[in-house]
């Protein structure tokens, strides 16, 4: 397993990249944090973009971190409950 984590400073290019990520990927379903929506999608992306909105501004702050992980295509299935753990 390899852990990905992320900042972003340009939070217009960044949210919408990182949800067409996912769709792209076809990795399934994100585990967010703080967010209504839990489909990924237009409606996410909205959302995520609403709460930056809503940070102190800043020059040259973080305003979206994220983690990816990322699974060998030769482990066997992990149940979701185990991936749901470790997005924990």
């Amino acid at each position: 397993m390899v852990i990905k984590s992320l900042s972003r400073k340009n939070y217009k290019k960044a949210v919408r990249d990182l949800v067409n990520y996912i769709e792209r990927r076809g990795v399934g379903q994100p585990i967010t944090h703080n967010c209504a929506s839990i489909q990924a999608g237009d409606d996410l992306i909205q959302e995520l973009e609403f709460n930056i909105t809503q940070l102190p501004d800043r020059k040259g702050g973080n305003v979206v971190y994220h983690e990816i992980l990322a699974f060998s295509s030769h482990q066997p299935n992990i149940p979701k409950e185990t991936m749901s753990d470790l997005a924990q």
